[in-house]
């Protein structure tokens, strides 16, 4: 049994885990409905009853004015024949979000025609209206009749502005329109939060469309086939969606949702007997608090953390890990844990827990952690503990080997698959990457997006080796056909990525690059640009690899024999010509020494010499993109990007 002083400090704990729960609860409303909004974007309701919507759009009173002459605001006959109009399509209730609660400005008999269409209409017709009560006008008395139903169409907003509810009382307009549908008798089964559809995902049909479905002739017969699908046995709600006559409310889908997409989600959500997003109470916030407790001590049972990083990794990750995991969980079965309260107590109580055990002989090593862990990566923090590396803020100058890898074609890749997998795609590119240069020596400088940046010789300077450089560089060149079978299985379809590499070897400014409080170690200048422009240019020459003339001449004679000139070029912003060179494994010793040749003549100027001996070398990508050039220069084109064998580089 813990000794009394222990388990005063666990009861401790809890108590003030539990008071900041009680706090963050009350207090921390606004953060949590925008979590709660972030959850309804990630996984909204996926399911679509018998509902579709009816937009008097813009579409559809530009037709009415060309087509029938007729302006809005609509004659109230208009409304009336497209009652006629959706019964005809199958409906089986038309609900109008509008407001019929003034006189037609055309007259009694335009009133008396709408009415007279409402009293014969074949299904239920719904209005907006509170009786007895001022807070939504009802319908004129003349469309008010007995088996014309009305509901509530005010929705109250949280306390941001945002609607996220309906209130369960049993005559708001969603209800009604249920209750005409032949559903809904209970309505939402608890206080109304709405489980929103994904915008787009409830049918939505124009105005006119519907109105002219009632034609004989082969438009509307045309129509009319179209909309049936669309519109029989469902429940129809019409509004207007014209510039101008939007009724734009914020949800947690969209800040400019329209007011009856919102009556549509609830009516949807009554249709599908769903009970919609159940708030989890105080007493389920206390209990998952009670239940991270407990796992936090088995936790600190287990691993018996000796350093504060490992302390602060472990509260950190059982204070956040299994509360958002639970609230992802309990969203699944339509239940809303807020997590900010329990995540609060949790971090409450382990906060307190770390306090104490940084105490005495850690001070001084949390101190030094506290200075660096915003500015260095791990490995560099470890390089400066042991005293293997000094670096200063603005930089010292050093000769770097610098690689560019990215993958070609992952824009069009992009385009086929989820963001999800997506992501696990290039993560498994970049974990792949590491593998191969990590061991050979690298610094990862940086990855952006699916493009790794990597040193050698910083930040300690005597990780130069040329030779494990390039080694590195032909081994990450040749994962290409690994990795295409491995996405082509994960995805189903061919995936054919090519890892393309830039490598260069310059000198370049090597520190802490950023502001002063906030700075990453990197290299900049212009060798890291020459890298990063060899990577480029390897689309144009249709290699893996393109290496300069620069990194080549500093290796071995032996891996030096593995690289074959491909060009002279002129790079955009530079003077001096840059030799690149590429791998040279898919060319026989005689196509090697036919493509030394034809690169001879080009660089003579005997250009229709020279693009005949490059078309000779089949199978090298780069002797078609030269022998193509070659016969640019012989018809006269582009005379000015060649120079004495260089050419010159006007794009970047």
């Amino acid at each position: 049994m813990p000794p009394v002083s222990e388990m005063f400090k666990r009861v401790s704990y809890l108590i003030l885990g539990f008071t900041t729960l009680l706090l963050a609860h009350y207090l921390g409303e606004r953060p949590a409905l925008d979590l709660y909004d972030v959850m309804q974007r990630l996984s909204p309701e996926r399911r679509v009853g018998e509902v579709v919507l009816v937009n008097v759009d813009q579409a559809s009173l530009e037709a009415m004015l060309r087509e029938q002459g007729v302006q809005f605001p609509f004659d109230r006959a208009v409304y009336g024949e497209f009652i006629e109009a959706v019964a005809r399509l199958g409906a089986k209730a038309v609900a109008f979000d509008i407001l019929f609660s003034e006189p037609s400005i055309r007259g009694p008999r335009d009133d008396a025609a709408f009415a007279e269409a409402i009293a014969r209409s074949s299904i239920p017709v719904i209005f907006p209206g509170t009786p007895g009560e001022s807070r939504v006008p009802m319908p004129l008395k003349e469309f008010q009749h007995p088996l014309v139903r009305y509901g509530d169409v005010e929705l109250p907003p949280s306390p941001d502005g945002v609607f996220r509810f309906v209130p369960s009382r049993s005559r708001t307009f969603s209800q009604s329109i249920a209750e005409a549908f032949g559903s809904g008798s209970q309505g939402l089964r608890h206080s109304g939060w709405l489980h929103y559809t994904r915008p787009g995902s409830i049918p939505e049909v124009p105005f006119y469309n519907v109105l002219i479905s009632k034609r004989d002739d082969s438009s509307g017969r045309g129509v009319r086939n179209e909309l049936r699908n669309l519109i029989e046995g469902r429940a129809v709600i019409v509004s207007y969606k014209a510039p101008g006559l939007l009724d734009v409310r914020a949800t947690p889908m969209s800040p400019d949702s329209v007011g009856s997409w919102i009556q549509a989600n609830a009516l949807n959500g009554i249709l599908l007997d769903s009970r919609g997003i159940f708030p989890l109470p105080l007493s389920g916030l206390a209990g998952a608090l009670l239940l991270l407790a407990l796992l936090w001590g088995v936790a600190l049972t287990l691993v018996r953390p000796n350093r504060p990083s490992v302390l602060f990794t472990l509260a950190l990750g059982v204070s956040t890990g299994p509360v958002l995991l639970l609230t992802h969980l309990l969203w699944g079965w339509t239940i809303w844990l807020n997590p900010l309260p329990v995540i609060g107590g949790m971090l409450a109580m382990t906060g307190a827990h770390f306090l104490g055990k940084v105490r005495g002989d850690w001070k001084e090593r949390l101190a030094f952690s506290r200075m660096l862990q915003h500015s260095m990566s791990p490995e560099l923090l470890e390089l400066i503990r042991s005293g293997r590396m000094q670096v200063s803020r603005f930089g010292e100058k050093r000769p770097l080997a610098i690689l560019f890898a990215d993958l070609a074609g992952f824009t069009s890749l992009a385009e086929k698959l989820e963001p999800e997998r997506l992501v696990e795609l290039v993560n498994n590119y970049l974990d792949e990457a590491v593998q191969v240069l990590i061991p050979r020596g690298a610094y990862i400088d940086k990855f952006i997006g699916d493009a790794v940046m990597a040193l050698w010789g910083a930040p300690v300077a005597d990780r130069l080796n040329l030779d494990e450089v390039a080694q590195a560089a032909l081994e990450l060149s040749g994962i290409s056909e690994r990795l295409g079978a491995r996405w082509s299985a994960l995805t189903g379809i061919q995936v054919s990525p090519q890892v393309r590499i830039g490598l260069h070897f310059g000198t370049a400014i090597v520190g802490n690059v950023g502001a002063r409080k906030r700075f990453n170690y990197t290299a900049v200048g212009d060798a890291v640009n020459v890298a990063s422009r060899l990577e480029s240019l390897g689309k144009l020459y249709q290699s893996n690899l393109l290496v300069s003339g620069d990194f080549i001449e500093r290796l071995s004679p032996n891996l030096r024999a593995r690289f074959i000139l491909i060009d002279r070029v002129v790079l955009n912003g530079r003077t001096e010509p840059t030799l690149i060179f590429g791998a040279a494994e898919m060319l026989t010793d005689a196509r090697r020494q036919d493509y030394d040749l034809a690169l001879q003549g080009y660089a003579s100027g005997r250009f229709s010499e020279a693009g005949a001996a490059f078309r000779r070398v089949s199978g090298f990508p780069a002797a078609a993109v030269l022998a193509d050039r070659c016969d640019r220069l012989t018809s006269g084109e582009s005379l000015e990007n060649w120079s004495n064998g260089a050419w010159r580089l006007d794009e970047k």
